[in-house]
């Protein structure tokens, strides 16, 4: 459990407090001896009969329809080298008659593993494979093996590897036997009388000669065995509520924490194998020493319950909670076998007084016992019993003489509880857990009680007389009251702590006193619980109410409360600013925790205007570290001061620690206090916000969106916009439909090397079909179940793809790459990208296109034409380049305002809406765009006007040439017009030439109108991109409203939309579930997540994208859960001779890997990487494809 709670990040261990109820009744289980049932073969030899083994693990007994065993895990089939076409090794235990071979290879075989089952053999049949009379057996050997393999078969994928070292004992040996002649024969054996009767776990058909062919391929079509089986025997269902529990909710939790706590409470929580020792229920006479025959063979402690509040021995949750899964079958007509107690240890039950005690053993003499292998019977040597009585509940080593022969197996019933989470608000006071648990908290353990493992135990007589001796001196020292004694059992954490609180207000000079009266006061108000505290004064002694109370008749006082009522001291220590670790929270006096913030305004907030917004990043960061997705969940009691390394990695936070001094921890922990309570004012006010409003100045939506956005916390916003996308989402009976051929498209851009954007994209076929699609059917609601989250649906002309969510996100992702190629109609680089050869801002990200390229296109032709025409009439003055520069402007102007260059506009402005409504899918959706784009996009879509600084950002030549001639100096205003040869033109991001004011290309710029012409290039730049951001915003407003994202601070909308460019590789490991059959501690997942986390950034984004066709994962756990999102890796569903060939297969509409286990981690990190770097495409849904994975004839030759 405790396991299971360190895996959540989200809770903090200081959150929970373990300990044991001495009231509750502890889980006992019991020993269940296995069954063993004979099975007699038929009359008739020549046919398979329903008179075997097989047959009947196959029917549960004949109670149940026929269900292959080798499917159901109630045995495993292995052959060597399965030939190609052959059906799966299953079908030896099949029941119809196939082709099953191996290939022809010396020394082929077939084992026929029944796990922790075993069989003592008295006949078998064989049936020929149906495929033809050729292949069949004369020389082989059946053989049996003692050893089992259930740990194996339950715990990993299995391989032949398990069967090197096993010992086989040989049971028939034939020779040029024909007994098998034609396809799909039968024959029966029997097991020679020479052969000795034993229990097998495993048999093995070896092949040691060639067969009717020649060759030595191994062929077979069923097989059945006769007998007698042992079965394991059936284990309780009963769930059992456990003695131990959980206390949360004693400081400051979160409601999320105690959620994550809650909801592990009731959880069926099964004991650690080994541990059933210590709760074994009695039983009358003698009791065999248990001995654990089909778990784990870790070693358990024995003694003593762990003492209360301290975490008992690790256990582990069982995921598959039912009991009942674990059963085995059982034959309905046969019974129990009695338990014989046969181990050469035994143990009896005895008395004990301490009721706390577990059952106790002599670790010597357990050990080996408990580690002994449970299929191998032990001699028992005779020896003396011993007679003498113990106290109850334990449990000592007697000697018993018994007869030497083989053992009955029997287990140990797992031990299966239920944890129980209690929240310490809802404990009734007095109650025995919350007093226990303050007890300990406060108090130390008397020494009295402690004892030590090296300890011998005593006898009864021996305690006796001790405890005699013992008892005046202990009655003596009670009479006395030492104050000594009190001292000594008050934590010493504590024993500072209250001497603060109670001496607080006396002066350095003064006396460590205080009157009776005022202590009374000082710890509680409440009458009846003064009443109490003076009770206590009489039983010390202490009557007067003038009488001045020293600091040891204070520790006695508070002693004495805490062993009766310890809820008063632990409110007492709260009401004082302090939680139950003794740290400080805030001042407790309100008063002056106010006057306290008036000053920090005055002095720090003044000083440093973003010391708020710092602070709120610092806390964020502490949010992170400790696995909280949200400042809502963070409590103030995590809050610190910056590190100095802290400010290294980040130097912006370097005012956080120049101001610490002047901001004690407790200041801040009350500050931040505030911003949650405020966060929690706003966010159920919000509902009653008119967002629209945002721009005017006296308005609410401005104080929140505009002036405050920095204070909310991105989780109340996030919450927020998911309500509104609920409360607009649309059902539809049937999703739109995309239709288009990705294979036609990328066998054409190999061959052409280019694409058009508007008629040949992903991104232009959903334009086309899209886009006259009424919006509100995509707004999908949140789906049910396991329903795909799509707004849509993509059909994939020419490609075999099962289900709508992996082409769904592969589709926004191939949108992504095209709305930042070459060819985009939208996007290009930014002006400080086209200057690779400069460390620049912004290099590799992408600004909306001004203008139509095609526009552009025309423009330059037009320039290059009148150019060429000129040259031609013999104009070869100055003036040309000029001239020619100014017409081909002047031409490109009149280009735009004609009637085909409104046409591309119109349909570049059509291309931004429905880029809009991909961004409000992606909102709804879950789904991210993987795109590159800067601060001068994202503010205009969160209201937010762009400035100096973010065109600075994207081109920095220019805004530095601008304040060259902004800054001109005076004293060299005379040779201006000699530097600065410019006129009231600009040039915009995309190279087009635009006019500043109305003939403007005919206006010089001039020292005096300087600063008119850097404001109006200024304002063109800043503008250039407006009107197609007002699209876009259109279109987003189509699918979300568009006011709601308001809220947001541009960062925020862009982690919202793109995601994380970082894979965050523990937040997936935290979201990931395994198959069934795969052990999550094992190596090879171990060596898979080492693997994952060795990766560069660019090829975690590939796996990512080969997994889940996405290259950004949800950004916290937040929307792990929101997406109801879960990574499983299962194992592969076929097998070879070699699994070290295969490749992983990602199923990405699920989000499921199917991982090989691979012998070594680099056989493992090369197969991944060739997968990831080489599937490029979903292809391997198409019936009869597994891509390099299928068994083929040419196998060998890979």
């Amino acid at each position: 459990c405790i396991q299971r709670i360190e895996s959540d990040t989200r809770v903090c261990l200081g959150d929970i407090h373990l300990g044991s109820d001495p009231q509750a009744n502890k889980p006992v289980t019991k020993k269940r001896t296995f069954i063993r049932k004979v099975f007699h073969p038929g009359v008739n030899i020549k046919e398979m009969d329903e008179k075997g083994i097989v047959h009947f693990l196959a029917t549960n007994g004949k109670a149940e329809a026929w269900k292959n065993p080798m499917d159901e895990g109630l045995l495993h089939i292995r052959m060597k080298s399965l030939a190609p076409n052959s059906k799966p090794a299953n079908s030896i235990v099949g029941n119809k008659s196939v082709r099953c071979v191996t290939k022809s290879e010396p020394d082929s075989y077939v084992i026929i593993d029944f796990g922790e089952r075993r069989v003592c053999p008295s006949y078998y049949k064989l049936r020929h494979y149906s495929y033809s009379d050729r292949d069949a057996l004369r020389n082989w050997r059946l053989e049996g093996c003692q050893e089992s393999s259930a740990h194996a078969l339950s715990t990993s994928t299995v391989t032949e590897d398990i069967d090197i070292n096993s010992k086989w004992d040989v049971l028939i040996d034939h020779k040029n036997d024909e007994s098998l002649k034609k396809a799909g024969q039968i024959h029966q054996w029997k097991i020679p009388d020479d052969v000795p009767q034993k229990f097998y776990h495993k048999f093995r058909i070896l092949i040691t000669g060639p067969n009717s062919s020649g060759t030595f391929a191994l062929a077979l079509t069923a097989f059945e065995i006769y007998g007698t089986l042992e079965l394991p025997p059936p284990t309780s269902s009963k769930v059992q509520l456990t003695h131990r529990f959980a206390i949360i909710e004693v400081s400051n939790v979160t409601e999320e924490v105690e959620q994550a706590l809650l909801s592990i409470s009731g959880i069926t929580v099964k004991a650690p194998s080994g541990c059933e020792q210590e709760f074994l229920e009695p039983e009358k006479g003698n009791l065999a020493l248990p001995r654990q025959t089909s778990a784990s063979s870790e070693d358990s402690s024995s003694g003593a319950v762990p003492d209360i509040f301290q975490p008992p021995p690790a256990t582990s949750v069982n995921e598959n909670t039912s009991p009942q899964q674990q059963q085995q079958p059982v034959p309905p007509e046969s019974g129990q076998a009695s338990a014989q107690p046969t181990s050469q240890e035994a143990i009896v039950p005895t008395s004990s007084t301490n009721t706390n005690a577990a059952p106790v053993t002599e670790p010597a003499q357990q050990q080996p016992v408990a580690s002994e292998p449970a299929q191998q019977p032990v001699a028992s040597e005779p020896i003396k019993a011993t007679t003498e009585t113990l106290p109850s509940n334990q449990y000592i080593l007697v000697d018993k003489p018994e007869q030497k022969k083989e053992k009955e197996r029997y287990v140990l019933e797992p031990i299966v509880s239920q944890l129980q989470i209690i929240r310490f608000s809802e404990l009734p006071d007095m109650h025995i857990a919350k007093d226990t648990f303050l007890k300990g908290l406060f108090l130390k353990e008397s020494e009295s009680v402690v004892t030590t493992k090296d300890e011998p135990i005593e006898t009864k007589e021996e305690k006796k007389d001790k405890d005699t001796t013992e008892q005046s001196n202990v009655n003596e020292a009670e009479d006395k009251k030492d104050s000594k004694h009190s001292k000594e059992n008050l934590k010493d954490q504590w024993k500072a702590l209250f001497k603060t609180i109670v001496f607080r207000d006396i002066q350095a000079n003064s006396k460590e006193e205080i009157t009776q009266e005022a202590f009374t006061q000082l710890l509680s108000q409440n009458p009846e619980v003064q009443e109490l505290i003076l009770s206590l004064y009489e039983q010390l002694e202490i009557n007067d109410e003038t009488t001045i109370l020293t600091w040891e008749q204070v520790q006695s006082v508070i002693i004495l409360l805490i062993k009766i009522n310890p809820k008063v001291v632990f409110d007492w220590v709260y009401a004082n600013g302090y939680d139950h670790y003794g740290t400080r929270r805030f001042n407790n006096n309100f008063e002056s925790s106010l006057q306290e913030q008036i000053v920090f305004q005055k002095n720090i907030v003044t000083k440093c205007p973003h010391f708020d917004t710092l602070f709120l990043k610092h806390c964020f960061a502490i949010a992170e570290k400790l696995g909280f997705h949200s400042l809502q969940q963070l409590r103030p009691m995590y809050i610190r001061h910056v590190l100095p390394e802290e400010v290294q990695s980040d130097p912006s936070l370097r005012d956080l620690l120049l101001f610490k001094d002047e901001t004690p921890v407790e200041m801040l922990r009350l500050r931040f206090s505030a911003f949650r309570c405020l966060n929690a004012v706003v966010a159920k006010m919000l509902a009653f916000v008119n967002l629209s409003n945002y721009e005017m100045l006296s308005s609410l939506a401005h104080l929140i969106c505009i002036v405050g956005d920095e204070y909310i916390f991105t989780q109340v916003k996030t919450d927020f916009l998911q309500s509104v996308m609920d409360a607009t989402s649309q059902p539809v009976e049937k999703k739109p439909v995309v239709r288009m051929n990705r294979m036609k498209l990328l066998n054409k851009l190999s061959t052409v090397g280019s694409l058009d954007f508007a008629t040949e994209s992903n991104f232009g076929f959903g334009y086309q079909q899209l886009s006259h699609v009424d919006e509100s059917q995509l707004r999908p609601p949140k789906p049910q179940g396991a329903d795909p989250f799509v707004a849509f649906v993509l059909e994939l002309i020419g490609q075999f793809v099962e289900g709508d969510t992996g082409p769904y996100r592969q589709y926004f992702s191939d949108v992504s790459n095209e709305l930042q190629s070459p060819e985009s109609y939208l996007f290009q680089l930014t002006p400080n990208g086209r200057r690779p050869q400069l460390d620049l801002m912004n290099k590799d990200k992408f600004i909306i296109r001004p203008s139509h390229p095609n526009l552009l296109l025309s423009a330059s032709s037009a320039v290059n034409a009148n150019a060429a025409e000129e040259t031609a009439h013999g104009d070869n003055g100055a003036d040309v380049p000029e001239r020619s520069a100014h017409k081909g402007a002047s031409e490109g102007l009149n280009i735009q305002s004609a009637k085909d260059s409104a046409n591309l506009k119109e349909e570049q402005f059509g291309m931004c809406e429905f880029l809009g409504k991909l961004i409000g899918m992606c909102l709804r959706t879950g789904v991210k765009l993987n795109l590159s784009l800067p601060a001068f996009f994202w503010k205009p879509l969160v209201g937010v006007s762009c400035g100096r600084k973010d065109l600075y950002e994207i081109d920095t030549f220019l805004c530095k040439g601008l304040d060259e001639i902004w800054n001109y100096p005076p004293e060299k205003k005379d040779e201006f017009e000699n530097e600065v040869k410019e006129t009231f033109m600009t040039t915009l991001s995309d190279m087009t030439l635009v006019e500043l004011k109305p003939n403007g290309s005919e206006i010089p710029v001039t020292y005096e109108n300087r600063k008119e012409y850097v404001s109006l290039v200024y304002q063109a730049r800043l503008n250039e991109h407006m009107p197609h951001m007002e699209y876009i915003r259109r279109g987003i407003h189509k699918i979300v409203p568009i006011h709601v994202l308001s809220l947001f601070t541009w960062e925020e909308l862009e982690r919202l939309i793109c995601g994380v460019p970082q894979i965050n590789v523990d937040l997936l490991r935290r979201h990931t579930v395994y198959d069934k059959a795969i052990e999550p501690n094992s190596d090879y997942i171990q060596w898979f997540w080492e693997i994952l986390n060795e990766l560069s950034p660019e090829n975690k984004r590939k796996f990512i994208r080969f997994t889940w066709a996405q290259e950004r994962l949800p950004n916290d756990d937040e929307e792990f859960a929101r997406l109801r999102l879960r990574f499983l890796i299962k194992p592969v569903v076929r097998t070879t001779s070699n699994i070290d060939r295969l490749l992983p297969k990602a199923h990405t509409c699920f989000f499921h890997l199917e991982l090989p286990q691979y012998s070594t981690k680099e056989i493992m990190k090369e197969r991944l990487l060739l997968a990831i770097t080489e599937s490029l495409s979903m292809n391997a849904d198409e019936p009869g494809r597994d891509d390099l994975n299928q068994a083929a004839p040419q196998e060998d030759s890979f």
